[in-house]
């Protein structure tokens, strides 16, 4: 994986896809990938003073079924939780009747019960301590139902954390995928919000 940290490229070495293919027997599961980000996090935290950065801003950036790992970053009970999130068409419920089938059964596993699904569904894992937290998603999106965020972002609401949803009227998912108005218009609305996030953090 590649980090982005200050402006230099940082190459981290976590779960080999092709050690974890279903050709070698193993299949990628969650725990695998959420082990992967948990190192990530205490990494850069550790080099944060070679690195030259302020170690209480440290978010994490999700994308689809990479906003579904983000968003468990933030919400499962770890001591090294992300300072804020930002999940962008997410896919964050494994709950029945929302959760992609493909997905609950390739990260939770064929003989995954309700329960399990539960346990990794970050809209049902929102508390006290998750963190601020920015959300993006069109109501049109054919892919991953807009109501992924409309949950997640009730739940924050619900909890008193602060949060902040843009849902665009329409849009495919991807918004573009780095191109037109609708990828301008939710990176534009997230630089203001995290300009804003951390003139809070300039305070305190």
């Amino acid at each position: 994986h590649t980090f982005l940290v200050n402006g230099r490229k940082v190459k981290f070495k976590g779960v080999n896809r092709h050690e974890t293919s279903p050709e070698n027997g193993r299949a990628v599961k969650l725990d695998d990938m959420l082990a992967d980000i948990r190192n990530a996090l205490r990494c850069v935290r550790d080099r944060s003073a070679e690195w030259r950065i302020d170690p209480r801003r440290v978010g994490v950036l999700g994308f689809s079924a990479g906003g579904h790992l983000a968003c468990l970053a933030g919400t499962m009970d770890w001591p090294c939780r992300p300072d804020f999130m930002a999940l962008v068409y997410p896919h964050i419920s494994m709950t029945k009747g929302l959760g992609h089938e493909h997905m609950r059964k390739k990260f939770l596993g064929p003989d995954a019960t309700e329960e399990d699904a539960r346990r990794a569904s970050g809209e049902l894992l929102v508390s006290e301590r998750t963190p601020p937290t920015f959300l993006v998603h069109a109501r049109t999106d054919e892919v991953c139902p807009v109501e992924h965020s409309r949950r997640f972002a009730a739940a924050m609401r619900e909890k008193g954390r602060p949060v902040e949803y843009l849902e665009l009227e329409s849009g495919r998912h991807g918004l573009g995928c780095g191109k037109g108005t609708l990828w301008t218009t939710w990176l534009s609305a997230f630089g203001k919000w995290l300009d804003g996030l951390m003139s809070q953090k300039d305070e305190v």
